[in-house]
């Protein structure tokens, strides 16, 4: 199963037609209401490559703060 928008795969998921990988900021609210049941608990997807793609070298600060912000998060997953 797949969709393009998040939020599709989660009225399937919760209308107990399938199992899907989730984000846990997608999942948290329903899983702490009992609407979903984490599987697979001790499994992860494999690391995924992120790259920041700017149309030029010359980048306003706050950009640049932006990307620096995104590049300490992710390292720490």
């Amino acid at each position: 199963m797949s969709a393009v928008k998040p939020e599709a795969d989660d009225r399937r998921i919760r209308g107990a037609r399938g199992i899907a990988v989730l984000s846990h900021a997608l999942a948290r609210d329903a899983v702490n209401a009992g609407r979903l049941v984490p599987v697979l608990q001790g499994w992860a997807l494999p690391p995924l490559p992120v790259h920041a793609v700017m149309s030029s070298r010359l980048q306003p600060a706050s950009v640049r703060a932006f990307v620096d912000f995104l590049a300490a998060r992710l390292s720490l997953v």
